[in-house]
């Protein structure tokens, strides 16, 4: 029954801060277009991921608490399209918004919608690390988002989505 009322637990909270992320990119309606600058913080975005059918907010952190409700950015990483965004999510637990993570395959496309900026990027390799090893959110050379969740089996082996930027709007 547990793993139930977590997973129904998580799933109502993703479904309402997902409204709350796009009516807040929405925003008022003044007539205004987006800058395309960058962004000076981070205040949650939407990520989808097409090929898995995957549509979830992103909160700022990546506390038990955050990430029992949804998936979290690591605050040492760097904003979308200013390097390596990093992203961690629960795969079997809380709803298991990263459970088919490692379906995806390289070309694959993840968006990532923060504030009026889209980005889009495209997966570029999938491999696994050790949970201590911090070099993945680390950075990389080039705007980056880096997907992290633990092994389906449930050791302390993490599995990695790294995908590279394409284009932001």
């Amino acid at each position: 029954m547990y793993p139930l009322l977590t997973d129904f637990y998580a799933w109502y909270e993703q479904e309402n801060l997902k409204q709350q992320i796009i009516n807040k990119q929405a925003g008022p309606d003044d007539g205004e277009q987006s800058s395309g600058v960058a962004m000076s913080e981070f205040d949650g975005a939407l990520l989808e991921i097409p090929a898995i059918n995957l549509s979830i907010p992103v909160q700022e952190g990546t506390t038990p608490e955050l990430l029992a409700v949804t998936p979290g950015r690591y605050i040492e990483s760097a904003l979308p399209g200013e390097g390596n965004t990093a992203i961690a999510g629960h795969r079997t637990m809380y709803g298991g918004p990263f459970r088919n993570l490692t379906d995806l395959k390289p070309g694959d496309i993840i968006i990532l919608s923060c504030q009026e900026l889209v980005f889009e990027y495209r997966v570029e390799e999938l491999y696994s690390v050790e949970n201590d090893d911090w070099s993945v959110i680390a950075p990389c050379g080039y705007a980056a988002l880096t997907l992290t969740t633990c092994h389906q089996d449930g050791s302390s082996v993490r599995q990695i989505i790294r995908a590279r930027m394409l284009n932001k709007r």
